[in-house]
């Protein structure tokens, strides 16, 4: 999905991002993420990194894992 996203953008907004991810059949576990990114644009690589930092913090990268970069 990330590679869509930024496909013709280099940044996207959390607005962007998040009515894209909607669009996509995303667990709701992962969409909680989308749902609680800090405002702000974002590139691939910030966007990767800030959902990373984010599931580490609520100590799910067990769980989820985390995504590539």
């Amino acid at each position: 999905m990330l590679d869509d996203l930024y496909r013709t953008r280099e940044r996207l907004s959390k607005e962007e991002i998040f009515k894209r991810a909607e669009a996509e059949p995303i667990p709701p576990d992962w969409m909680y993420y989308f749902r609680h990114l800090p405002e702000g644009m974002y590139t691939r690589k910030e966007l990767v990194e800030t959902i990373n930092r984010m599931i580490k913090e609520r100590g799910r990268e067990q769980a989820l894992g985390l995504i590539p970069r």
